[in-house]
């Protein structure tokens, strides 16, 4: 090969390899289906361990033609969407060398585990063991807030009366106050390295994961707390 027959082939080659171009086995357009399945499998990915997904995305126009994306795709989540079931939208964009994006309708089935009675229980009713159970249930049908732990219902108090088979929800149940104003209650002050307990007096009220003030009894200092059992407020430093 002579000289200046080698020095078209490596100039070919560099053009070739410049952003934008397109290679012979390279499309075109980018192809929707690739696109429907980063959006699926990004509502897949954010699903918690305990639920089973199944995402379906929408239909995209035919007549939406996309430059190929070279970079790969990404997805995201935009603002105001949520992933709890039911209908959402997902963004996905090409971020080069071709810059585009895209927002797909996505469909999807969360099967997860709720908190659900048991037995019929009459207004007043404490929860125990024996009266709750956790069931697996598509999301999707069920407002928004829901008990995933048996945990969090034990002990509690019902507002009113409810058959088997009933979702819990916190409006069915009333607040547990877990420290009363004036107690005497357990601070247990947390910081990276370090944990110390110590005595101290609520100066408010309050149920599992409201802050309140409270006093340290030792150097009669007030501070803020979140309330995490009974009668045990953590403060974190």
């Amino acid at each position: 090969m002579n000289r200046r027959l080698r020095h078209k082939m490596t100039a070919l080659a560099g053009f070739l390899a410049l952003p934008g171009i397109l290679l012979a086995d390279q499309p075109e357009w980018q192809d929707h289906a690739e696109i429907r399945q980063v959006a699926e499998s990004f509502v897949q990915s954010r699903a918690g361990s305990d639920s089973q997904v199944s995402a379906r995305a929408g239909r995209i126009d035919n007549r939406m033609r996309l430059r190929h994306c070279q970079q790969g795709l990404e997805a995201w989540l935009p603002t105001g969407r949520q992933i709890d079931g039911g209908n959402t939208t997902i963004g996905v964009r090409c971020t080069g060398p071709v810059e585009w994006q895209i927002f797909v309708p996505v469909s999807m089935e969360i099967i997860t585990p709720v908190v659900v009675i048991q037995d019929v229980l009459q207004r007043g009713s404490v929860i125990g063991p024996e009266h709750v159970t956790l069931e697996k249930r598509d999301a999707g049908t069920l407002r928004r807030n829901f008990y995933q732990s048996l945990d969090e219902v034990l002990g509690m108090r019902l507002r009113r009366n409810l058959s088997p088979g009933t979702v819990l929800e916190p409006g069915h149940l009333e607040i547990r106050r877990l420290v009363e104003r004036g107690q005497r209650v357990r601070l247990l002050a947390k910081g990276e390295a370090v944990s110390v307990s110590m005595a101290g007096k609520a100066l408010q009220d309050g149920a599992r994961g409201q802050r309140i003030r409270v006093e340290n009894l030792s150097s009669g200092k007030e501070l803020e707390g979140v309330i995490t059992g009974e009668g045990t407020v953590e403060i974190r430093f």
